[in-house]
C-alpha cells in the first residue's frame, strides 16, 4: 500500500477517491472502513461481491468485484 502525508496528495478531498483492494478482510477492510469513516470516498475491492457484505451500505463506498490477477477487471474497476 502506498502511504503518504496528507500534505503531499494533490486535489480536494472531495476531488479524492480511494481504490483499495483485499478489502474483504484484514488490513484492506480496515483501511476501506477508516477512510469511509472519515468521509472520503472508496472504491473497495474484493474477489467476490460476497466478500464486501460486511462493509454495508454508506454514500461514498463503492465495492467492486477484483481480482488483481485479472487485468479486465482491473481496467473495469478503475474506469
Amino acid at each position: 500500500a502506498l502511504v503518504c502525508a496528507p500534505e503531499e496528495m494533490e486535489g480536494s478531498v472531495a476531488d479524492r477517491v480511494w481504490l483499495i483492494t483485499g478489502t474483504s478482510r484484514g488490513f484492506g477492510a480496515a483501511i476501506a472502513k477508516a477512510v469511509v469513516q472519515v468521509g472520503e470516498k472508496v472504491v473497495a475491492t474484493a474477489r467476490t461481491m460476497q466478500g464486501l457484505e460486511h462493509l454495508g451500505i454508506h454514500p461514498n463506498l463503492y465495492p467492486a468485484v477484483l481480482d488483481v490477477t485479472n487485468e479486465r477487471q482491473a481496467m473495469d474497476a478503475v474506469q
